[in-house]
């Protein structure tokens, strides 16, 4: 190999040495770039049928996050907010609502309290029963007379420790 091949070579090399330095800045500079990139910003209306925008009980905030390629909604209803990760939950969500008045409904009436008040009920006195029961082992010696004679006592021995007469 002569001088004048040496000499290209160490120039094709310290190139292409150069050339990789400058594209490993450049993609280090899209990588910080791409991870600070604000995510965007979308009409509602955009993205949707007009039908779920709004309704009865409910209304779509008009803007629209995106978060890794899904429209994030925000629901506003009486009820509280509701989210939807993406347009076919927002149908989803959108067919709930009618269910939420009936629960609303439902909590507000005559029966519904009844039902409560009655179950307040069975449950105190379950808890009257359980105090009882356990004051009445109390006044017995308490679980101690729930025992068992020990394994380890000899056939003929009562548990007390004195022999059996019989």
């Amino acid at each position: 190999m002569t001088l004048r091949h040496t000499l290209l070579l160490c120039a094709a090399f310290a190139a292409c040495a150069a050339c990789g330095s400058v594209a490993a800045r450049q993609a280090a500079g899209c990588a910080s770039d791409c991870t600070n990139e604000i995510e965007p910003t979308l009409l509602a209306a955009a993205l949707v049928q007009p039908a779920l925008l709004g309704g009865p009980n409910f209304r779509v905030i008009p803007e629209v996050q995106v978060r890794g390629y899904m429209a994030r909604f925000l629901i506003d209803t009486p009820y509280g907010p509701l989210t939807a990760d993406s347009a076919d939950l927002l149908a989803v969500r959108v067919s709930e609502i009618p269910a939420l008045e009936a629960l609303d409904r439902a909590s507000k009436t005559d029966a519904f309290a009844h039902a409560l008040a009655e179950r307040g009920r069975k449950t105190g006195a379950a808890v009257a029963n359980v105090v009882a029961i356990a004051s009445l082992g109390r006044s017995t010696n308490g679980p101690a007379n729930l025992r068992a004679p020990s394994s380890g006592a000899v056939k003929g021995e009562r548990s007390c420790g004195k022999y059996a007469t019989g």
